[in-house]
Protein backbone atom coordinates (compact mmCIF):
# COMPACT_ATOMS: atom_id res chain seq x y z
CA UNK A 1 0.00 0.00 0.00
CA UNK A 2 1.02 2.99 -1.07
CA UNK A 3 1.05 6.22 1.08
CA UNK A 4 -0.52 9.10 0.15
CA UNK A 5 1.44 12.62 0.55
CA UNK A 6 0.15 15.82 1.34
CA UNK A 7 -0.71 16.83 -2.36
CA UNK A 8 -2.66 13.76 -2.45
CA UNK A 9 -4.53 14.53 0.46
CA UNK A 10 -5.07 18.14 0.07
CA UNK A 11 -6.99 17.12 -3.44
CA UNK A 12 -9.14 14.66 -1.56
CA UNK A 13 -10.06 17.06 0.98
CA UNK A 14 -10.78 19.50 -1.87
CA UNK A 15 -13.11 17.39 -3.69
CA UNK A 16 -14.92 16.01 -1.19
CA UNK A 17 -15.54 19.86 0.65
CA UNK A 18 -16.96 20.95 -3.07
CA UNK A 19 -19.14 17.35 -3.70
CA UNK A 20 -20.64 18.07 0.35
CA UNK A 21 -21.00 21.96 -0.04
CA UNK A 22 -24.51 23.20 -1.24
CA UNK A 23 -24.60 24.35 -4.73
CA UNK A 24 -25.90 27.80 -5.72
CA UNK A 25 -27.25 27.26 -8.83
CA UNK A 26 -30.49 26.04 -10.84
CA UNK A 27 -29.84 22.41 -11.67
CA UNK A 28 -28.48 21.15 -8.29
CA UNK A 29 -30.57 19.47 -6.18
CA UNK A 30 -30.28 20.57 -2.48
CA UNK A 31 -30.58 18.72 0.37
CA UNK A 32 -32.10 20.90 3.49
CA UNK A 33 -31.67 18.21 6.42
CA UNK A 34 -27.65 18.14 6.22
CA UNK A 35 -25.32 20.46 4.63
CA UNK A 36 -21.81 21.72 5.14
CA UNK A 37 -20.03 24.46 5.28
CA UNK A 38 -16.92 25.54 3.97
CA UNK A 39 -13.68 24.39 5.04
CA UNK A 40 -12.36 25.42 8.29
CA UNK A 41 -8.40 26.84 8.44
CA UNK A 42 -6.02 26.49 11.34
CA UNK A 43 -2.61 28.31 12.40
CA UNK A 44 -1.27 25.48 14.50
CA UNK A 45 2.19 26.57 16.96
CA UNK A 46 4.13 23.27 15.86
CA UNK A 47 5.03 20.74 13.85
CA UNK A 48 7.58 20.84 11.18
CA UNK A 49 8.54 23.42 8.16
CA UNK A 50 8.03 22.20 4.51
CA UNK A 51 11.82 24.15 4.36
CA UNK A 52 12.80 21.37 7.14
CA UNK A 53 11.59 18.83 5.85
CA UNK A 54 13.16 19.72 1.99
CA UNK A 55 16.34 19.99 4.35
CA UNK A 56 17.18 16.49 5.32
CA UNK A 57 15.08 14.72 2.18
CA UNK A 58 16.64 12.53 -1.08
CA UNK A 59 16.83 14.69 -3.75
CA UNK A 60 14.32 12.90 -5.65
CA UNK A 61 11.71 13.01 -2.51
CA UNK A 62 12.54 16.57 -2.65
CA UNK A 63 11.78 17.48 -5.78
CA UNK A 64 8.27 15.52 -5.45
CA UNK A 65 7.80 18.16 -2.11
CA UNK A 66 8.76 21.05 -3.88
CA UNK A 67 6.31 20.07 -6.93
CA UNK A 68 3.78 19.37 -3.88
CA UNK A 69 4.28 22.46 -2.51
CA UNK A 70 3.53 25.12 -5.54
CA UNK A 71 0.55 22.71 -6.78
CA UNK A 72 -0.86 23.43 -3.17
CA UNK A 73 -0.34 26.63 -2.62
CA UNK A 74 -2.20 27.00 -6.17
CA UNK A 75 -4.97 25.18 -5.10
CA UNK A 76 -5.63 26.94 -1.94
CA UNK A 77 -6.02 30.47 -3.81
Amino acid sequence: MEVEKNNAVLRNVLTWANFLQPKDDWFATRYELLTFGPLLRATLDFGITDQEWLNHAEDDEAEELRNDLSLSEELLL
